[in-house]
């Protein structure tokens, strides 16, 4: 109800396994509008209906035009896994929980405080898994490869914010 912080044309794209984007347009009188920077960590943007929240992550594009439209690209949070990279490995573990653990356990080594995930709702199965990479991966392209597309595992990768806290889950399918 404030004309000085409308924004507009609002659009959330959310795809499975996606990190999902917002796109906003925001006006020269806002009193945020000359604070926003690409790729600023520490300033997350956030989209609510009422209290539930629908989007949070951050700017990666202020459009060409910025200036005059004040066209603004965000990612989501997930896409933080972009940012890490795995080594190559041959290893063994104990079960699918464990290995993303390790996962973000590396990634979370290679990033700053802004960017690392707490592990949340994973499998917590026996399943033993040999997972091998000859090259250097991003660590959503080892989760992708190994667990989403692997078609014995297959699943859901999600980023859930509970009391400011980003929490990894990882959903088998079934």
């Amino acid at each position: 109800n404030d004309n000085e912080r409308i924004l507009s044309d609002l659009a959330l794209d959310y795809e499975e396994n996606s990190c999902g984007f917002c796109d906003f347009t925001i006006y020269p009188n806002h009193p945020l509008y000359n604070e926003l920077k690409a790729y600023d960590y520490n300033k997350i943007i956030t989209v609510y209906d009422n209290d539930y929240l629908l989007f949070s992550g951050f700017i990666y594009e202020l459009g060409k035009e910025f200036q005059l439209d004040g066209h603004v690209k965000c990612k989501g949070e997930l896409a933080y896994l972009n940012m890490s990279i795995i080594r190559p490995h041959n290893l063994t573990f104990n079960s699918i929980g464990e290995y993303i653990a390790w996962l973000i356990a590396k990634h979370n080594s290679q990033v700053d405080e802004s960017r690392r995930f707490i592990i949340g709702d994973v499998p917590t199965d026996e399943k033993v898994l040999e997972i091998k990479n000859d090259g250097y991966i991003t660590t959503i392209e080892a989760i992708n490869t190994n667990l989403i597309d692997n078609s014995d595992i297959g699943g859901y990768i999600s980023v859930r914010n509970n009391g400011g806290i980003k929490y990894i889950d990882f959903k088998l399918k079934r």
